[in-house]
């Protein structure tokens, strides 16, 4: 792994050295530091909901990289009908930014793969097509101001995008997973997606993905595995507003293997699988009967909407979030027997960023969110009472002033200055999902955290 590190550096090195415009070198990170109650380390509020959905300004703990080398391969660039292909390479790092120097053989530190894949574009005749394989994001649905994901199929597959079907265009991709156990079972996902479809002045997304898992532990070829599969439908709606302002409502509607399970994974405690490609498989014994049919009876019903709204004054930018996620877990039992309630998430998010002046902005961030039935608590042992979930709500408010190139809401890069206070009710004290596994504010229904930030892309 260290020596990957090295060719990268050399990599990006030698595209600094030479000049080639067919080679390009894109990067993202964010780094920083905060403090929280008597000079402890910051603690990030992570809230009962979606992964991130906690309004990120101002509550981020680590740093994240994400680096991509891509090197196109266009022997007729004059041509526009011509075939040409692409490759991209693409890591992550995460780092928790307390050691001077994180090595890679360290808890402090976590490094990956996200993409390597390799594509070729005007595929078959098609204009614009582009048919690709190995492993990578893909297509992925975001709302921007919670870093949440509604929708990231992703993994090693194959498939074709950008296929012309008259005035739209069509998708088709087939991924494998599996969990972290190494006799894990795969899981295969079908994604047909039909995009650019108008609507007067808006703009349709449907899609559809069905997924199953196979029988056979993917090691030996025993089946020792439920078959368990589902299907998820959805749809985007994207609609220019006045002033240059946009927005993108996402519905979706997932059943089975895409419907629910009120395991607790942390920072997804709505109990929803729509995102879940990995979710642990379910043995073949007939201790596991029940729990397999309450998931192929499971379902949710998930509707987002988000808006990004900048003024006529031009002095205000505002983006606004909603969601509400409805899970069925399909009459699934708890540990005395008794059905799980159906769980509700409502969660909703204003951000407002105000220019002083070319160069210094301010900004305030305002999340709230809500579980009913939620998960039942959580001690910082993992001890729980699955007999009593308990309604789950975060309150968060961050302040903060930032600095960056120009008076454009997204530009890049930023330096920010953030002070964070969040609320939480009773049911939560000393409840380990609430504060992100530090116990500073343990036996607390509030707590606070400063700190500095800076945040790139190109």
């Amino acid at each position: 792994m260290r020596n990957l590190l090295v060719l990268l550096g050399l990599a990006v090195g030698a595209q600094s050295a030479v000049a080639d415009d067919d080679f390009t070198f894109h990067a993202y990170y964010r780094t920083g530091m905060n403090y929280s109650e008597g000079g402890s380390e910051g603690v990030c509020f992570e809230g009962p909901g979606w992964p991130h959905a906690r309004g990120r300004l101002g509550n981020e703990c680590f740093s994240y990289i994400e680096y991509f080398l891509q090197k196109k391969v266009q022997p007729h660039p004059d041509d526009p009908d011509a075939v040409w292909f692409r490759g991209s390479l693409g890591m992550h790092m995460v780092l928790d930014g307390n050691d001077t120097a994180e090595e890679v053989n360290s808890d402090s530190l976590t490094f990956g793969n996200r993409e390597v894949v390799v594509e070729a574009v005007n595929f078959a005749g098609m204009k614009g097509a582009v048919a690709w394989i190995g492993k990578r994001f893909y297509r992925r649905l975001y709302i921007p101001m919670w870093d949440f994901f509604v929708l990231e199929n992703q993994g090693l597959g194959f498939g074709v995008y950008d296929m012309p079907l008259g005035s739209q265009k069509m998708a088709m991709a087939v991924f494998r997973n599996h969990d972290q156990a190494s006799d894990a079972p795969h899981f295969s996902n079908v994604d047909l997606r039909l995009s650019e479809i108008p609507i007067g002045s808006h703009s349709l997304e449907v899609l559809a993905i069905y997924g199953a898992y196979s029988k056979a532990n993917r090691k030996t070829g025993t089946n020792s595995y439920r078959p368990l599969s589902g299907l998820q439908l959805g749809a985007v709606i994207r609609s220019p507003l006045a002033h240059g302002a946009k927005s993108q409502l996402f519905i979706q509607y997932g059943m089975g293997v895409f419907g629910g399970r009120p395991e607790q994974w942390p920072g997804k405690a709505t109990g929803s699988t729509l995102n879940r490609f990995n979710a642990p498989a379910v043995v073949d014994d007939p201790a596991t009967k029940d729990i397999a049919q309450a998931i192929e009876k499971s379902s949710t019903l998930q509707w987002a909407h988000n808006f990004s709204l900048p003024t006529s004054q031009k002095d205000w930018h505002h983006d606004i979030a909603y969601a509400i996620t409805h899970v069925d877990f399909g009459g699934r039992k708890n540990s005395a027997g008794q059905a799980i309630k159906n769980r509700t998430t409502y969660a909703a998010g204003l951000r407002s960023a105000y220019f002083l002046n070319q160069h210094v902005g301010l900004e305030a961030d305002l999340y709230t969110s809500l579980i009913k039935n939620g998960t039942p608590h959580t001690d910082f042992a993992d001890n729980s009472d699955d007999t009593k979930p308990i309604d789950r709500q975060l309150n968060k408010l961050t302040l903060a002033s930032i600095y960056r190139l120009e008076p454009i809401y997204d530009a890049m890069p930023q330096l920010r200055l953030f002070g964070t206070y969040a609320m939480w009710n009773d049911e939560q004290k000393g409840d380990r999902y609430v504060t992100g596994d530090s116990s500073v504010y343990a036996g607390e229904t509030a707590g606070f955290t400063v700190g500095v930030q800076g945040e790139v892309w190109w």
